[in-house]
């Protein structure tokens, strides 16, 4: 549906509305409980009230964080586990969230100037509109952060330091609220700092003991991998090296798209002809082109596919994980593989290499 492309942003600041609400009952439920500790207390005894007002205004930041704190890491808020988004999704989230309710405070109060709410408007226009199309929810949004954040800490920090309720029943709970903010952008500046530091892309199947790094392949040094995949990333370049086949195209099948950028190699043309997106009468034609302009000198690229996506799909034509286009597309390769003369080189539990003659 068109609409579909705002109900998906908007899903996800409603998904959010679970957190906010809970965050605010515990900030307000620990600001109420000691507004009447204050309270009691300026009654009963006959003591400094400033000083005791003060130092239950820290104890209510402090507790109001902490409780925020333990009940967020219970409840999932974020982990620290790097290899997904998962550490950084829910605190953005919520930074947005933030980020367009200290908007909307700005934009209505009187004392606020024209640029402020100029500046404001700006702010939500760009937070909201970015991730429109994307098919990525908010995510192109968390992009845009540098933007807002300067504007919306600001504001944060005036409201920080700007008693703007005098009487105990709202000082409290406006003192818990400052300690439960305070607690989300603490959590939001380690995740992105620990995220930006350790974060490991992982396939969907997951990643274990990613301790190895390859030593031969240029575009993979410093990356950490399992040490049979980065044995076999090491085998299959040196391989390619040692029949001068890196400054060669080279054409991926399998699933496999980010191998072109590893090796060093360009694609003959899309780098992920699996795709469902990429047609198939498309793929065809490219094959037919290339093989036009091999006649004219240029060398054949290499084509490099996934062995196990390989001999699955070859030995029995029809596998349920596999439709129709899947199929459609390696009979062409097959038949490019065949016209062109190209023989089988290299063979591993992960790839397989076809070099032309």
């Amino acid at each position: 549906k068109p609409t579909s492309m705002i109900t998906g942003v908007l899903y996800e600041y409603k998904e959010h509305l679970y957190w906010l609400k809970r965050e605010l009952i515990i900030c307000l439920g620990v600001g109420v409980a000691f507004g009447i500790v204050a309270w009691g207390v300026g009654a009963l005894f006959k003591i400094n009230k400033h000083k005791v007002a003060k130092g239950l205004k820290i104890v209510t930041v402090m507790v109001a964080g902490i409780i925020l704190l333990v009940w967020l890491l219970r409840k999932g808020y974020t982990s620290f586990h790097y290899t997904s988004y998962d550490p950084i999704y829910h605190p953005s989230v919520g930074f947005l969230v933030l980020a367009f309710i200290t908007c909307g405070i700005v934009f209505v109060l009187k004392r606020s100037s024209k640029e402020e709410k100029l500046l404001c408007m700006l702010i939500v226009m760009v937070l909201f509109i970015t991730p429109l199309g994307s098919n990525n929810g908010s995510y192109q949004a968390f992009n845009n952060l540098f933007l807002a954040a300067p504007f919306v800490l600001a504001k944060i920090w005036d409201f920080f330091k700007t008693d703007y309720f005098k009487k105990k029943i709202t000082e409290y709970p406006v003192w818990a609220l400052r300690g439960g903010i305070g607690t989300l952008l603490i959590i939001f500046f380690v995740q992105i700092w620990l995220f930006g530091a350790k974060f490991v892309f992982a396939e969907a199947t997951g990643i274990q003991d990613a301790k190895t790094i390859s030593k031969e392949v240029p575009a993979l040094r410093g990356t950490l991998m399992q040490s049979e995949r980065a044995e076999e990333m090491d085998d299959l370049y040196i391989f390619l090296e040692s029949k001068n086949c890196l400054d060669k195209e080279v054409i991926l099948m399998g699933d496999i798209p980010s191998l072109s950028f590893y090796l060093g190699m360009a694609p003959a043309f899309n780098p992920w002809p699996d795709l469902l997106s990429y047609d198939q009468d498309i793929f065809m034609k490219t094959l037919v082109e290339i093989i036009a302009e091999s006649r004219t000198g240029k060398d054949d690229p290499v084509i490099i596919v996934d062995s196990k996506f390989w001999k699955d799909i070859t030995r029995e034509r029809v596998l349920k994980e596999y439709n129709d286009t899947f199929i459609a597309k390696t009979e062409a390769l097959e038949w490019f593989i065949s016209i062109k003369g190209y023989s089988l080189s290299y063979e591993s539990d992960k790839f397989m290499v076809y070099l032309g003659k």
